[in-house]
């Protein structure tokens, strides 16, 4: 249970980190249409999990082979 419910934090602490990452990064470039500067921000931070996502599945994998846990 207890893994659950930290999953669950992790999980609402990455959706709110994405919506101010989101709304600064659409500010940011005010060159563009807000729509545009939207979804610019959400790509870029999706890739940005997913990097992060890969990192940790990487290193549980390297760790498990070794034996320790």
């Amino acid at each position: 249970m207890r893994t659950v419910l930290k999953s669950v934090l992790a999980g609402l602490g990455v959706v709110i980190a994405g919506f101010v990452f989101t709304a600064v990064f659409a500010g940011m470039f005010n060159g563009m249409s807000m729509e545009a500067g939207i979804a610019m921000g959400v790509g870029l931070f999706t890739c940005f999990v997913v990097v992060v996502c890969t990192g940790l599945i990487l290193s549980r994998l390297e760790r498990g082979s070794d034996g320790r846990e």
